[in-house]
């Protein structure tokens, strides 16, 4: 059903709504959404009045009459049924609209995730005191990859095992295993406030990556969607500080496996400040300037400066400041992620590649199957990543690849 077409609303519509919800978003906006659908929209703050009017069935002209008493100086009486009618149409087309008269709008379809509960046990450990302290063991994890006796992280600390297939099998295994507990975490945060979250695995450029989806993120408060988008990047802070406590412990010990660890959780904290795709970061970023599709806007300004049009937009002189800033951080992104594959996938993928084709020749002539098994395992590892990242990919562009078809539901890595 075409929403705009065919919906007729008349004053004495009465109106089906989903359970609405509001919080604030950017400066001088809220989102109201519905937890039910995960679906929401940004408008202004005048409209938080209509998610109490719409808690029961209420009839087009009683919506009215009731925002234009709330929000006297922004809906004026006369004008009350006009602006009601528009808003729920919006409404509608954004999903927060189960029934108007005897027409229903695809309530089942929306309904992808359960509703989130709040266990107890998560509500412990997402604590506000904890929340502070587990921010000081980032803080002192990130302190100690920076001031570190060893130095910052090198690509030859990727090669820990005189075995090549060695070092490649577990910085495959425990990236898988890291990258899982980082969505777990922004998982478990989701769900310590209600919120509904669904992890599955994804691409970034020639990367593959898990990411969580929290379709009703827009129902908590900003500090606490802030805490959701912030949880993985301190668990893997975390998790350096004690890859470094435990070195630190045993200095005698044969640890070289663990400096690989911190490469991984480096590799990964780094890739944070890709600013060309949206990272945990951005969406850091996005909360706190209080800018929505702050990503998207910024593409926009790049067409503009490249093509020499003009920067179409609806926004405040604040938000295109805000816009221009993240323009050049987009800019800057670019130049980090150069550096940072020159410095350490670039010399890690030759590395292995050159040794996994040479580990095969030598083994096959000099029939020895420990080389040949060497080089073996590294070039079916590299040929089974490469082949989830051409699945992933493929799967956007022909959807019956998947057996479970993908939603927007504001993906974060």
């Amino acid at each position: 059903m075409s929403m705009g077409k065919d919906i007729k609303i008349k004053n004495k519509s009465m109106i089906y709504a989903e359970g609405l919800v509001w919080q604030k978003a950017g400066s001088g906006k809220i989102y109201l959404g519905s937890k039910d659908t995960g679906k929401y929209l940004l408008t202004k703050p005048f409209w938080r009045h209509i998610v109490d009017i719409l808690e029961k069935p209420q009839r087009i002209e009683a919506i009215a009459r009731k925002m234009a008493q709330r929000a006297k100086r922004s809906i004026p009486e006369e004008r009350a049924i006009h602006k009601v009618k528009i808003m729920i149409l919006l409404m509608t087309k954004h999903g927060l609209i189960k029934k108007i008269d005897h027409i229903s709008f695809g309530r089942d379809e929306n309904r992808l995730l359960p509703r989130g509960t709040k266990p107890l046990w998560l509500k412990f450990f997402f604590h506000k005191l904890l929340l502070t302290i587990y921010v000081f063991l980032a803080c002192l994890g990130l302190m100690m990859i920076i001031f570190s006796r060893y130095g910052l992280p090198k690509y030859a600390d990727f090669f820990w095992h005189e075995r090549l297939s060695i070092s490649l099998l577990t910085f495959f295994i425990f990236s898988w295993i890291f990258g899982i507990m980082h969505e777990l975490v922004h998982y478990w945060t989701a769900a310590s406030q209600g919120i509904r979250a669904k992890i599955r695995l994804s691409y970034r450029l020639n990367f593959l990556v898990f990411e969580t989806y929290n379709p009703d993120i827009f129902s908590v408060p900003k500090f606490w969607r802030l805490v959701i988008y912030l949880s993985g990047m301190v668990f893997d802070l975390i998790l350096v500080f004690i890859f470094y406590l435990i070195i630190f412990l045993f200095p005698n010990q044969n640890l070289e496996i663990i400096h690989q660890f911190i490469l991984i959780q480096w590799l990964t904290f780094l890739w944070q400040f890709l600013f060309f795709t949206r990272t945990d970061f951005y969406f850091v970023i996005k909360e706190l300037v209080g800018v929505e599709n702050l990503y998207t806007y910024a593409i926009k300004k790049i067409y503009s400066l490249i093509t020499r049009q003009p920067f179409d937009h609806y926004l405040t002189r604040r938000e295109i400041f805000f816009v221009n800033i993240y323009t050049f951080f987009f800019f800057s992104g670019t130049m980090f992620a150069i550096v940072r594959y020159s410095l350490y996938h670039l010399p890690i993928t030759l590395k292995l590649a050159t040794s996994g084709i040479g580990s095969l020749y030598l083994g096959y002539i000099e029939s020895n199957s420990t080389e040949f098994l060497d080089g073996l395992i590294i070039i079916s590892i590299q040929i089974l990543a490469v082949t989830l990242l051409i699945y992933e990919v493929l799967k956007k562009y022909l959807p019956r690849l998947t057996l479970c078809p993908r939603r927007d539901l504001n993906p974060q890595p």
